[in-house]
């Protein structure tokens, strides 16, 4: 295997064959496929073990230095020889990862597979679990736990929207990954969902049967094997119902107990705190992330706009944009040309592995800002409203934006995502060290001879078009000899800060 999964396949081309039989390259895509590698042999060329972050039955997570970039990340070592999992649900997760591009669940890097384990590199959250804080400083107050649900929410939107479904949703496969400070006093949690090992592609108006999840946190139409996406919202209504009151609404001391409970379904807000110091508001979410009927319970999209979250201000405190000024970053999306193909991927590639940067972190408020519905996407519709909000002397606004779509959405599939949006709006002269050019380019230059080669960029591309891919090569190749030195590539991203 190389340095991606789309080696074999025309995932990052649209290509049509010509009346002389050539291929033809029409469409070029960057496609999220091509950002997340397989490496070759082991980690232990790339990452330097730092300690073990825990231990389970057949998997092992360990904090790692990625050398390449001096930048700490995670490790997660899965044993191919204990049975618990299979080979097709380790690949099902990475490839449901691959897809994930949201700012509140975990980012996978790469990963590599031996004859006996499978080692999934992903982002590195600090602040460990939420259960632990749950633990340690629960229960919450109201606009602390609106504060952790939203970002829930918005992941989850994201995940139905992309047809993906998590079915294992609980504190522990929840880890912080930094605070942030409300009125100079409460550090309130930034939360991330990991373990997409039970996700799952799901399909419109086709039930799931196989009955999956941790027993607390599972929807009775879990139980009853037939159910949908919606048994995510069940589970985050469990963990609204332990962030406010620090015990889960269905107990027990055996695992038939607590599923008893679960299939009553009466949750009970008669009990303290509810009947004292919590909202109204709160309690209506509540049952409605609890309603048995899944017909009838709220979806992600919908309780995003619960009223409970407009009177915790939750978005306000979470995507605050005084650090960015809207109307230069409208001038600067505006005006952004990426005149290589090699380029936009290796800008792709830099920005998908330095994503947890106090750049980032600001450039993620603004693009919130924008993300009218919280979804995690914006489309030309939310780009346009802003546009005209924030920068009311603009005129032929969509036209714009249309501009902005066909230079921006690399992938061609009608939204702006998180990072398509951080790569035109991050700090060119930052990002594009020597360090991160070398990381980059080594990418592409898979053998390591120090040259990037018409046989490399094929495999990588997966085509076998020669003469297309001479011609990418020759926007680029000074000297004419039909390779990329690093110089080459070098001069060409740096002619994005010239």
């Amino acid at each position: 295997m190389g340095n991606s999964l789309c080696l074999y396949s025309n995932n990052c081309y649209k290509v049509q064959k010509s009346d002389n039989d050539q291929l033809d390259f029409k469409e070029f895509i960057v496609n999220k496929d091509i950002l997340v590698r397989q490496g070759d042999s082991t980690p232990l060329t790339n990452y330097k073990y730092l300690k073990s972050l825990g231990e389970g039955s057949f998997a092992t997570v360990f904090k790692v230095l990625h050398k390449p970039t001096n930048t700490i990340r995670a490790l997660k070592k899965i044993d191919k020889n204990v049975q618990i999992t299979s080979e097709v649900e380790i690949l099902n997760e990475i490839d449901i990862l691959k897809k994930m591009d949201h700012i509140n669940i975990l980012r996978i890097y790469e990963f590599y597979i031996t004859s006996d384990f499978f080692y999934l590199i992903t982002e590195y959250c600090n602040e460990g679990e939420l259960y632990d804080h749950l633990t340690k400083e629960g229960p919450f107050d109201e606009s602390h736990s609106a504060y952790i649900i939203y970002q829930l929410l918005s992941a989850l939107y994201f995940c139905h929207s992309s047809n993906v479904i998590h079915r294992d949703l609980k504190p522990e496969n929840i880890l912080v990954y930094s605070y942030n400070k409300i009125d100079n006093k409460e550090k309130y949690l930034n939360v991330k969902i990991i373990d997409f090992g039970a996700a799952k592609i799901f399909e419109h108006n086709k039930n799931e049967n196989k009955q999956i999840g941790s027993c607390y946190y599972m929807a009775p139409e879990v139980l009853r094997k037939s159910y949908t996406e919606k048994c995510d919202i069940w589970s985050v209504g469990v963990i609204l119902y332990m962030l406010l009151s620090g015990i889960p609404p269905f107990d027990g001391d055996t695992e038939k107990k607590i599923f008893s409970k679960i299939l009553e379904g009466h949750v009970n807000l008669k009990c303290e705190p509810f009947n004292s110091r919590i909202s109204y508001e709160a309690k209506h979410l509540i049952k409605q992330l609890l309603e048995r009927d899944p017909n009838k319970r709220i979806s992600a999209k919908e309780a995003l706009d619960h009223e409970w979250f407009v009177l915790q201000k939750s978005r306000e405190l979470l995507f605050s944009t005084n650090t960015l000024d809207l109307r230069t970053m409208f001038t600067t999306i505006s005006e952004y040309k990426s005149d290589y193909k090699l380029q936009q991927v290796a800008i792709a590639f830099i920005v998908h592995n330095m994503t947890q940067t106090e750049e980032v972190k600001e450039i993620y408020s603004i693009y919130r800002t924008l993300d009218d519905n919280g979804d995690g996407r914006i489309t030309k519709e939310e780009l346009i409203k802003g546009m005209k909000m924030y920068n009311k002397e603009k005129t032929n606004v969509e036209e714009e934006v249309e501009k902005i779509f066909k230079s921006i959405d690399t992938d061609k599939n009608g939204y702006l995502e998180f990072e398509e949006f951080v790569r035109v709006l991050i700090d060119k002269k930052k990002l594009l060290t020597d360090e991160n050019l070398r990381f980059s380019f080594n990418f592409f230059d898979k053998d390591g001879s120090g040259e990037i080669t018409v046989d490399e960029l094929k495999e990588f591309f997966g085509v076998n078009n020669t003469v297309e891919i001479e011609k990418l090569i020759d926007e680029i190749d000074v000297d004419k000899d039909r390779t990329i030195s690093f110089e080459e590539y070098k001069l060409m991203m740096r002619k994005l800060i010239s």
